[in-house]
């Protein structure tokens, strides 16, 4: 039995201007219904409301928008 060889893709650079960068933070905490003040206080007390408020502030964690 042959086995196909698996092809990870590579991670996704996609570069921003600083305007295009807090545009894209306010957004996904908009989604989240969370301002940064609230994520920060998730984030210090170790106690995220839900996985991808957890991923947010490992994305944009201490670079306030």
């Amino acid at each position: 039995m042959t086995t196909a060889p698996s092809q990870v893709p590579g991670p996704v650079v996609i570069e921003m201007s600083q305007a295009e960068w807090q545009e894209a933070a306010r957004r996904a905490l908009d989604k989240l219904h969370l301002t940064y003040q609230q994520l920060a206080e998730m984030a210090r007390r170790r106690d995220f409301s839900s996985l991808e408020a957890q991923k947010l502030w490992m994305s944009i964690g201490n670079t306030q928008p």
